[in-house]
């Protein structure tokens, strides 16, 4: 309802401005009895009414304006739990677009009860290729790259008040994983809408973050088993994940994480699934060069082929990203 209410109170806002505006100059030249008794002069009326127009139009060039983002990231990965000679590693390119159709800071003096407000349309797509030891495994199709799935999702944040010495925020997406690439699709997945709801807590400027987040997915599909494990296929999984992580200085930070899913199954059985992750990452400008560990039974990066399978897994990956 806060959400609802935030964007209801700028359109009563604005109406009230407009309205306001309009009476003002009508009636700058004549004030009623009780106007003058209070000593209120045409020159006031109109002084309040300059004002009320140019909060208007900070809040419509504040909200309207658009911004594109994107990211490109390569990443170097292998699963150490998979105890194979030669070694097989993962090669994987991901590109990510976004685009702010709504960036509503808070006007200073007018509404400093909302919260800063931002909403984004994402879409992220990829390709990757294998390599067993130093040769390049080919796809079905016989070539190199196979397509990765692709996500779309819309995203709500939102910069709550701070919360004792912490910067408060809170960001819910809505999205779902589209199956393009050719293991995905052999094993019948039509689509995987999810939806997240992520709370973070930033302290001295964000040198120290603590991040939480409750995420459920379902994955929609035309098989009750699966064709690789002939076991039954996932349905619906909801997770709790939390993480913190410390600047270290010099560009470099440290963050380490766990996660928890219930999952379900088509045949009505359930299990969990457990994780941990730790990522050293390495930031300048507008690139990022990242070393992350995970271990346990789901990767949450959604970027492993199949991860939607409960399988454990020891993934090491190295990455460079470059944002734009």
């Amino acid at each position: 309802m806060s959400h609802v209410f935030s964007l209801g109170s700028i359109i009563a806002a604005s109406a009230l401005v407009l309205l306001s505006t309009v009476s003002m100059e009508a009636t700058a030249s004549m004030l009623t009895p009780q106007q003058r008794a209070l000593g209120i002069t045409t020159e006031d009326l109109e002084a309040n009414s300059k004002k009320l127009g140019n909060i208007s139009t900070r809040l419509n060039q504040r909200a309207s304006r658009y911004k594109f983002n994107g990211m490109a990231t390569y990443s170097l990965r292998q699963d150490l739990a998979a105890q194979v000679s030669p070694s097989i590693a993962t090669h994987r390119a991901l590109g990510l677009a976004s685009i702010a159709i709504l960036d509503r800071p808070v006007v200073a003096g007018f509404d400093d009860e909302f919260a800063h407000e931002v909403v984004t349309l994402n879409f992220a797509a990829s390709g990757q290729f294998k390599t067993i030891g130093s040769e390049v495994q080919g796809n079905v199709q016989g070539g190199p790259v196979d397509a990765s799935d692709i996500d779309v999702s819309a995203s709500r944040s939102f910069q709550l008040n701070n919360l004792g010495a912490a910067d408060s925020f809170l960001d819910l997406t809505l999205g779902s994983t589209v199956p393009t690439s050719d293991s995905t699709r052999y094993e019948g997945i039509v689509a995987v809408p999810y939806v997240n709801l992520g709370w973070a807590l930033s302290f001295q400027g964000g040198r120290y973050n603590l991040t939480q987040a409750l995420s459920s997915d379902y994955v929609i599909n035309t098989f009750s088993k699966s064709p690789t494990t002939l076991e039954a296929n996932q349905s619906l999984t909801t997770g709790y994940t939390v993480s913190t992580s410390a600047r270290l200085g010099a560009g470099f930070r440290l963050t380490v994480g766990g996660a928890a899913h219930l999952v379900n199954y088509l045949d009505t059985t359930a299990t969990t699934a457990l994780s941990n992750f730790q990522i050293l990452s390495w930031t300048k400008g507008f690139t990022t060069v990242s070393l992350r560990h995970t271990n346990g039974a789901r990767a949450e990066d959604n970027q492993s082929t199949l991860w939607f399978i409960d399988e454990y897994r020891r993934l090491i990956s190295l990455g460079v990203s470059v944002r734009f």
